[in-house]
């Protein structure tokens, strides 16, 4: 049997291992449409040169040859449209002019090879179709040569320069080297083209099975594990956590069953709908994010490094978080964005009861000075209240006592009536300030203890500082003494006044309590710093051993003697602090003491 059976044989069964590989392989892209058309011209063009070498009768192999040559006709539009695919040339297949350009001259060779009986000019002598060209070839088959030639070098090109652009020099130096080898069969072509010597054959189908193996095992595999792996796919179906891919569009290409359960619909509804609109009509007005505004912070991602994280709730009241970052090729290009939606309310819940709880703990200390505050003006209001009802009693009694009044003696009662009068008066301007007072401090009390973050607005920084200052004052910490020291004209905050009072409140407190029955000072500053504000919480206690300050804002962590505190309070002051969209920071300075420093943003996105 002729060598070249044995080389058609090897391109073809290698051809078909291929095409079982594509077809098996989850999901239908363009990329397995173009690798396995490919494969099958592969085959076709190998089979009919086998054919042509096994048959004997000239009818068979005239048949056989005929059909090698549709499959040949077949590769070069193929490669080129692979390594336009490759490259990411996507106008490519969005305009249908390119297509029938390129598809066009491959679908007139196989009319001419339909009619070649009647004009013979593609294959003049089918009897020695494998020898050299010169033997056979008619003017159609060295036009069609040409620009067969033509695309695969224009393949070739496009495959170099998008190598070219891969981030990693492994896959640079991989990707010109595969390019390179689609080289072999036009070479072999070329040298079989232009032999003189009936003896020879053509080796082109073995050096195109070479190099389409070489392509395909080294990179068009890989291509197809990136578009979707079916153990990823398998994976990220399984998790709990929501995932959504967008094209650059910012349009909803994929989900997993998650995410369809958190939008309350299928992919099949959501699948080409806007992201930012999907997402903003799932949020209830607690979000309080713009469409146009998320729109503008997901097109932020395509950016090299560009992350964001939001928080909002459904019409169930689930609150969920909403990460998302840029989905990159190998050759570093954006090929489009993915977010992930993760169900937070259980931890929420969580953080809201250990508030609650650090909020009781912080009103059982201060209860002992809340009685004392009250009990100070009640006792003058009830000396007063006891003066009023004295002196009502005694205008009473003279008022009753029936004698001859002189009239120099009416004038001294009726004056001596005037002045207990004004005397009254201040008495009850005096009464009415302690009831003011006691107001105050229970509307203090109520607010520091009310579940919730409150109402989110524009808030003073130094009226929260007040409010903070003066509910640490009802706790009466020994040989407290706190300093204020505001930077004038401080832009106002969108934030809680009563979440950041109580962040206050614990960093307050907690240095306090730090500093021992000896006391110590705190000195509360703020700054403004471009679009945020600094707030520093300083003391000058014994500081913070470096083995505790990496655990000193853990939930339930305290150095405090069993039962005497939760350690509830930092871990409720930084969750405050990173709802508002800002940080904290713990130093210890070489002379002693501790700073908290927060900063919170100006404004926000999404919800505290």
């Amino acid at each position: 049997m002729h060598p070249q059976f044995y080389e058609a044989c090897l391109t073809l069964l290698a051809a078909a291992m291929m095409a079982a590989s594509v077809v098996t392989r989850p999901g239908r892209t363009r990329t397995h449409g173009l690798i396995l058309g490919m494969m099958v011209s592969m085959m076709a063009w190998s089979g009919g040169v086998a054919a042509t070498h096994a048959l004997s009768d000239p009818a068979g192999v005239t048949f056989a040859a005929k059909f090698a040559f549709v499959g040949g006709f077949g590769v070069p539009p193929l490669w080129l449209m692979l390594a336009a695919n490759v490259t990411r040339l996507d106008a490519w297949f969005e305009r249908p002019l390119h297509l029938a350009v390129l598809a066009l001259p491959s679908a007139l060779g196989v009319v001419a090879l339909v009619t070649n009986h009647h004009h013979g000019l593609l294959i003049r002598d089918v009897t020695v179709i494998t020898s050299p060209s010169t033997f056979w070839a008619g003017p159609l088959y060295w036009a069609w040569a040409v620009w067969g030639a033509v695309l695969v070098v224009a393949g070739i090109a496009l495959y170099i320069a998008g190598s070219l652009r891969m981030t990693s020099a492994r896959d640079r130096r991989r990707g010109i080297l595969l390019g390179i080898t689609a080289l072999l069969p036009m070479l072999s072509t070329t040298f079989h083209n232009l032999g003189d010597s009936a003896g020879s054959y053509d080796r082109t189908v073995l050096c195109a099975g070479i190099s389409i193996g070489l392509l395909f095992f080294f990179d068009w595999r890989y291509r197809l594990l990136s578009v979707m792996p079916g153990a990823r796919r398998a994976v990220i179906e399984q998790l709990g956590d929501g995932v959504l891919i967008a094209d650059l569009s910012l349009c909803i290409v994929d989900m997993n069953a998650a995410a369809e359960k958190m939008l309350d619909a299928p992919l099949t509804t959501l699948r080409g709908q806007g992201l930012a609109r999907c997402l903003t009509e799932r949020a209830d007005g607690s979000a309080k994010v713009d469409e146009v505004q998320l729109q503008r912070r997901l097109a932020s991602l395509i950016d090299p490094g560009a992350e964001f994280t939001l928080r909002g709730e459904d019409f169930a009241q689930r609150v969920y978080e909403v990460r998302g970052a840029s989905v990159r090729g190998r050759d570093g290009r954006p090929e489009g964005l993915y977010l992930i939606l993760r169900d937070i309310t259980s931890s929420v819940r969580l953080e809201e009861l250990m508030r609650q709880s650090q909020r009781l703990e912080s009103l059982a200390s201060l209860a002992a000075g809340i009685t004392h505050e009250i009990n100070n003006p009640l006792a003058y209001v009830r000396a007063n209240v006891s003066l009023i009802q004295g002196s009502l009693t005694e205008l009473a009694a003279c008022a009753s006592v029936d004698r001859p009044a002189k009239p120099v003696e009416e004038k001294e009662e009726a004056g001596l009536a005037l002045a207990e009068i004004d005397e009254l008066r201040e008495v009850a301007e005096e009464t009415l300030e302690g009831i003011d007072r006691i107001s105050r401090i229970v509307e203090r009390v109520r607010r520091f203890s009310h579940l919730g973050h409150g109402e989110v607005s524009r808030v003073a920084l130094a009226a929260v500082v007040d409010d903070a200052l003066r509910v640490t004052r009802m706790g009466r910490i020994e040989g407290l003494g706190v300093s204020v020291d505001l930077e004038p004209h401080l832009p106002e905050l969108e934030a809680s006044g009563e979440a950041l009072t109580q962040a206050l409140v614990n960093l307050i407190v907690n240095a306090g309590q730090a500093m021992g029955p000896d006391g110590g000072n705190v000195h509360v500053s703020a700054r403004a710093t471009g679009s945020e504000v600094e707030v520093r919480v300083a003391d000058d206690g014994p500081g913070i051993p470096p083995d505790l300050r990496e655990r000193i804002f853990d939930p339930f962590f305290t150095t405090k003697p069993a039962g005497k505190g939760t350690g509830l309070g930092l871990a409720v002051a930084v969750g405050i602090v990173r709802e508002h969209g800002g940080s904290i920071e713990l130093t210890s300075p070489e002379a002693g003491g501790a700073v908290f420093t927060l900063r919170l943003p100006v404004d926000r996105v999404g919800p505290a």
